[in-house]
């Protein structure tokens, strides 16, 4: 199920790009301390087209305000699941 989907054209050369999605979720990111893991679920190379196929399970701390867990439930700790391609030869990422 396909619950959001972003897409934006940055002006900043390939390597920057490539290299800012991996690193967005990381140890030193001081802009995401919500995260809490990111788990590598699987990682693959098209051999047709040099596409990495990448999909990662996300484990985040986004706590609700008091009132809506009191209405609808829920916990602070939610998951998204994420699946990434990566074309080096059209340089676009997914």
């Amino acid at each position: 199920m396909k619950v959001f989907s972003s897409e934006y054209t940055f002006d900043y050369s390939w390597e920057e790009v490539s290299t800012a999605n991996w690193r967005k979720y990381c140890p030193w990111n001081d802009k995401s301390t919500h995260v809490i893991s990111v788990d590598t679920l699987s990682r693959e190379v098209d051999p047709a087209t040099g596409i990495l196929r990448t999909e990662r399970l996300i484990t985040c701390n986004q706590s609700a305000p008091a009132w809506v867990v009191s209405v609808l439930g829920g916990a602070n700790i939610s998951h998204v699941y994420e699946t990434s391609y990566v074309s080096p030869a059209n340089k676009r990422v997914t």
